[in-house]
């Protein structure tokens, strides 16, 4: 998508966008059934684990922002024609 510039890229990762919110929710879910189990080995890479989550989501976020952007002007080329 960035280096084509390809709207129908950035339709489909924007598609993606709830898919990743699942993924993300259930690796949490799943990080804290460990946690409550007792599972030292969870409880030693908690904060690398939920840092990492989030800023997954972060950098999926950003690139999203850029996608819409992609979106927009792929409209705006749609209603120029």
């Amino acid at each position: 998508m960035f280096v084509s510039g390809d709207a129908e890229a950035a339709r489909l990762l924007l598609q993606d966008k709830s898919e990743v919110r699942r993924s993300e929710r259930a690796a949490t879910a799943n990080h804290l059934f460990r946690l409550r189990e007792g599972r030292l080995e969870t409880l030693d890479t908690m904060a690398m684990h939920v840092d990492t989550l989030r800023d997954l989501k972060r950098i999926h976020s950003h690139i999203c922002s850029v996608a819409y952007l992609f979106q927009e002007r792929d409209e705006e080329v749609a209603v120029a024609s």
